[in-house]
Order: C-alpha cells, then sequence, then structure tokens
C-alpha cells in the first residue's frame, strides 16, 4: 500500500504495526526487467482513503 503526505502522517501516528485498516484507492502495476534479465512485476495499492476496521476495535476522534 502506498500513502503520501499529510495522509501518510495520519496513518503513522494513529494506526500500529498489524493494525486491520480499510482502504479505498486504485491499483497500480509496475514492471520491469531485473538485472538477472527475468521479467518481474508488482501490484501496489495507491490509497485515497483508509482508515481503521471497526470490527475489531473502538475508534476515539480527537480534532486538530
Amino acid at each position: 500500500m502506498i500513502v503520501w503526505r499529510d495522509q501518510a502522517e495520519h496513518a503513522a501516528q494513529s494506526l500500529a504495526k498489524g493494525s486491520r485498516v480499510v482502504v479505498m484507492g486504485r491499483l497500480q502495476q509496475r514492471i520491469w526487467t531485473a538485472e538477472d534479465g527475468s521479467a518481474r512485476s508488482l501490484v501496489e495499492v495507491v490509497a485515497e482513503e483508509l482508515g481503521p476496521e471497526l470490527h475489531w476495535c473502538t475508534l476515539g476522534v480527537a480534532l486538530v
């Protein structure tokens, strides 16, 4: 998952490693040739919206 700018800062402050999240965004595929000549590809989610998954936790909101 790719998150940029203020959204990345907010996620870093609000979420912990292993936190379940809900992500809405777009898929992006990168294709390249490795040094050994093999074809490689990677599919990533570029996050437009993200937040905690509330099925397993509760949420408190702090206005900034």
